[in-house]
This record gives C-alpha cells, structure tokens and sequence, in this order.
C-alpha cells in the first residue's frame, strides 16, 4: 500500500557531518553553545523513556495542487507520542473537514508496525521493523531537536526516538560556533537536499546555550524551513536526572521558489514526562477492533 508523502514532517532534518566555521563569539559563549548542544545529546542518551501530549494549530498559507485544505484558516488539533524502549505510538489528530487525512495513528510495539488512517478506515502492518516512510502524521517536535544525532534516511522516513538515544551514547558533538548576530550563535549540518537543490541545517543558540531555533538554508542562503522552540521547563527522570525541554515550538515551512510563508504550525506541550514508569503501561499495540480494512504490508495483500 502506498502511503500518502507527509507534507510538514519534512521541515527539519539533517545528516551528521559538522562543518567547520568560524568563531567570532566570547570563550564564555562559546562554552554555552557547546555545553547547550552537548546537553541535547546526553539527555538524548540519558532516558528510554519520553511521552508527550500537545495541542497544534496548523495553518497553509497558499495552496496545494490537488487538494481541498482551507487557506488561511487555523486548523486545530492534537498530537500525543509515547516511547519506552523501542517501543513507541504517535497519533495525529486534526480537524478532518478542514484537513482531510491526517487522523492517523503509527506504532510500534516490537514487533509489529502499524500505520493506521483513521478517516479512511484503512490500516497498513509489517513485522520487518519500523524503519518506515511516515505517512501522513503531524511532525514531533521534541525528536526533531535531535534529528540531527541520528538521521532517517529521508525526509518521510519515521523519526525514531529507540536510534536517536542509541547514537546519542557515543555522539562527538561539533568544536566550533559561529556568530549570527548580537544574540543568537550558531553550529551547522550538512543537510539533505530540498527539491534537488543543496541546503545545510542550522541550530540557533542564545548566549545563555539554550536552543531557541534550527534553520534548513538553501546554498544559495534562502530559508526552507524554521523550528522555534521556547518555553523551557525541567523534567526528572526515574533515576533522578533532570532535564530541561522546550515546551512550545513554531514551525514554518517556506515556498523557496516564491520566498514567502507556505504552512506553520504552532505546537504547545500541555504535558510532556521522561519517566519510564508513568509511560511503560501505555498500549502500543495497532488498534485491532473496529471495521477497519488491514493491508499486510509483507505480503502486498489485504486481511479479510
């Protein structure tokens, strides 16, 4: 089955190839930025747990050859992830008259992938992993922050928190920053390509080593695409350690070709935990019951 390409989960991603830049920033804010982006690695590292509920606003700014999505109209609805382990579900939930298709819920419980289109009455499940293509699902902002530790190897391939946390253990993080402006220092990627065309990822810190934004630049220095974050709070682990996430994220998707606003997406975290134990009783299993048709994924047939 072919699953639909997911329109906004390709704002942000990254390869993990350091490029080397000049530093025009005091040693004390150098140590910030690298102590800042070392801390998104360890806490990457440091937990197997992560679950968050959000409430997101997505908005298209023109339109999308094809499709019938309302311009201009803030479209409301909710995001909930979950991961202990390899284990791990996202649903996406958005207002279906307004934004056809993006009721969807992925999974994974160890063995058995599961890309469910709620809408649509349709599920698709493997059992050869869950190195998938997405689908369409809304974007997880809290994993994009550390996309570029361990890479998909697409912009519509799943995000998975499992490979994110294993390269995190023995990740080198980048030796030097530039400075873009009076408050904010940058580390660059390389990045994959946007259309074909080349582009490089960067991640915006402020003096203090917080990351307040990552930027996907074209070679020819136009913006693809923006992820703000802010609102930091700290979160305890189950063995104590405390970590500190953002908890409201603005993403924005740019027409190149037009140099304008195509979609954004405000995202606010209404609970988010990094402890294993209010997390490992969720059920990640694919939701069996109801009349849903199931697409055997394997073997290119559906169950009847």
């Amino acid at each position: 089955m072919m699953h639909k390409q997911n329109l906004l989960v390709a704002m942000v991603a990254i390869v993990p190839a350091s490029l080397a830049v000049s530093v025009e920033a005091s040693d004390g804010t150098v140590a910030a930025v690298l102590a800042g982006q070392s801390a998104i690695v360890s806490q990457f590292g440091e937990t197997d747990a992560i679950a968050f509920d959000a409430e997101v606003t997505v908005t298209f700014h023109e339109s999308i050859a094809g499709s019938s999505i309302a311009i201009g109209i803030p479209i409301s609805g909710e995001l909930r992830y979950r991961a202990v382990g390899e284990k791990w579900v996202r649903i996406s939930t958005l207002d279906s008259e307004l934004f056809p298709g993006m009721n969807t819920r992925t999974s994974f419980d160890g063995t058995c992938y599961a890309y469910e289109m709620v809408d649509e009455g349709v599920r698709s499940v493997s059992f050869k992993g869950d190195e998938r293509s997405t689908g369409m699902m809304l974007p997880n902002p809290v994993l994009e922050i550390g996309r570029f530790i361990a890479p998909t190897e697409d912009l519509n391939s799943e995000l998975l928190f499992r490979k994110i946390r294993e390269e995190a253990q023995n990740f080198v993080p980048a030796e030097k920053i530039a400075s873009t402006d009076q408050s904010t220092f940058a580390i660059e990627y390389q990045a994959e390509e946007v259309f074909g065309a080349p582009s490089r990822l960067r991640y915006l810190f402020n003096e203090n080593g917080k990351l307040v934004e990552i930027e996907r630049v074209l070679s020819d220095g136009r913006l693809a695409a923006t992820l703000k974050c802010d609102e930091y709070r700290n979160f305890t682990t189950d063995s104590g350690a405390v970590m500190a996430w953002p908890t409201r994220f603005q993403i924005i998707e740019f027409n190149t070709r037009a140099s304008r606003i195509a979609a954004s997406m405000e995202i606010q975290l209404f609970r988010l935990t990094v402890s294993r134990s209010e997390i490992e009783n969720e059920d990640f299993h694919p939701t069996w019951n109801g009349g849903s048709q199931t697409w055997l994924d394997d073997f290119g047939v559906f169950l009847r």
